[in-house]
């Protein structure tokens, strides 16, 4: 809400401030559905902190009435042409994942693998990716010696740690949440495993300072965005100066500074585009999307307003068109 607020501050985008909903879910499946079903009732447009078991919970149909900007889920299934109305900033799952086995190949010469994962969309496809990721490599280079979950909202994570113990693993990657990062790692290290690595998809970046600090243990975390404490990047010198300003007394993080890029990239992309309501005019742009295999392709996205008989605007009409071919065209012509 820093960049939303900040923008309203000054009279928001073209004169028109951000009005923005804010729904909860607790991460819990019935919670997310019954926010869904609320929101869809209220707005047409859905950004942000919103995650792969969010999306799983919106019925495919149901996606040609939305636009969903920037969500935080990396899961496999919504990295593809189908889901045209998706908009994502991060990556997928499956590149963090391929970027921490390889650290942990050729960084950390480790090749005994261990995956703890959550038991949900976000964690049960994060752990396939990682396992069939694993496996092409080939046994002489890396291997899979274990999975094990734990259940969603908990920090349960005994049973996973008994099981992935036994095995010997000389690293471990978690597909999990922070809370249940720490107490695993914890149980872990009770266990007698303090040479062996740790590496967190993302949100365990919360507890590496913690960790380090108490156990003196160095979790290595994937990150989608520059170091929010040292990068000298405008935006990172904007995101520092904006949390120093409104939110003092937390702390700096690589999940609220993915946040805050997020909000910088969407009122950016307002500012580029001549409100219709004032001129009545059709918007066209052009934007970035990518398949299931992180493949880019170029969109051509227009949105047409309808105007009644009185010439008031009652509708838009959206239209989207990939365009990839002829920008490929266009580029082996000039």
């Amino acid at each position: 809400g820093i960049v939303f607020n900040e923008i309203n501050r000054k009279k928001g985008v073209h004169e028109h401030l951000i009005k923005f909903i804010i729904r909860d879910d607790k991460y819990e499946q019935a919670e997310i559905k019954r926010n869904i079903h609320a929101l869809m009732g209220k707005t047409s447009i859905i950004f942000g902190s919103f995650s792969s078991d969010s999306l799983y919970a919106i019925p495919e149909k149901s996606f040609n009435d939305l636009l969903i900007l920037f969500p935080n889920a990396g899961a496999s299934k919504f990295r593809n042409a189908k889901f045209s109305s998706l908009f994502f900033f991060r990556p997928s799952t499956k590149e963090e994942i391929k970027a921490l086995v390889q650290y942990a190949i050729n960084v950390l010469f480790k090749r005994k693998i261990a995956i703890l994962y959550e038991d949900s969309y976000w964690g049960i496809d994060g752990m396939k990716t990682a396992k069939a990721y694993i496996k092409s490599l080939g046994k002489e280079t890396v291997e899979c010696v274990a999975s094990a979950s734990y259940l969603r909202n908990t920090v349960n994570v005994e049973n996973a740690a008994s099981t992935i113990s036994k095995t010997n693993p000389e690293a471990i990657i978690c597909i999990s949440h922070y809370r249940p990062t720490y107490s695993f790692i914890k149980q872990m290290l009770n266990k007698g495993y303090q040479k062996t690595s740790f590496l967190g998809v993302s949100e365990p970046a919360l507890i590496q300072e913690y960790l380090k600090r108490s156990r003196g243990i160095s979790l290595i975390s994937s990150s989608i965005v520059p170091n929010p404490w040292k990068s000298e990047l405008p935006i990172a010198r904007d995101y520092r100066k904006a949390m120093k300003t409104y939110l003092p007394n937390l702390k700096l993080s690589t999940i609220s500074f993915e946040g805050y890029i997020n909000a910088r990239l969407f009122v950016e992309t307002l500012k580029k585009i001549t409100p219709p309501k004032k001129n009545k005019t059709p918007i066209k742009t052009q934007l970035n999307n990518y398949t299931n295999h992180g493949q880019p392709y170029r969109v051509q996205l227009e949105i047409i307003p309808v105007l009644d008989d009185f010439g008031n605007l009652t509708n838009f009409i959206a239209i989207e068109r990939d365009i990839s071919e002829t920008k490929k065209t266009q580029e082996e012509l000039a």
